[in-house]
């Protein structure tokens, strides 16, 4: 069971830096037009905005999913998993704690999904928090005319 806690941590913290670095990044993006000397935005903008960063925070969870994936695909022994699609399928259903268990890990594997479980919950809320940010920000640009 070491070696498949070290594994999930290993990735856990490849998910944390690739999130940590995606929100800075888009912070930094974002923040250019939330200056206190801008102007009020109209709705158009407001919803540019918002679909922007929805879209950007689906693909950098898309990012993690598709790790997880990939470690799924290339661990010996786990084959309850033949092809990238259900690679996919059964990481982004662990990821968002969905957890449908029409495919289950084999008895050694299977705390890695747990793990993976635990990474998901940690990052989606996060997203939450990114996605809460950049709303309030852009609610109080927002002018109704």
């Amino acid at each position: 069971m070491g070696l498949e806690v070290a594994i999930s941590l290993l990735i856990i913290s490849i998910t944390i830096v690739i999130h940590a670095s995606g929100s800075i990044l888009w912070f930094r993006i974002q923040f250019r037009h939330f200056k206190p000397t801008a102007l009020k935005w109209k709705l158009r903008k407001v919803m540019r905005v918002l679909i922007a960063n929805a879209l950007f925070l689906v693909i950098l969870n898309g990012i993690e999913i598709t790790i997880w994936s990939l470690v799924y695909l290339v661990l010996p022994g786990i084959e309850e998993i033949k092809t990238f699609e259900e690679a996919i399928y059964f990481s982004m259903v662990t990821y968002t704690s969905l957890g449908y268990g029409d495919i289950t890990l084999n008895p050694t594997w299977r705390i890695i999904a747990g793990f993976e479980a635990i990474n998901g919950i940690i990052l989606i809320g996060w997203t939450t928090a990114m996605f809460y940010t950049v709303l309030k920000n852009a609610g109080q640009k927002y002018r109704d005319d």
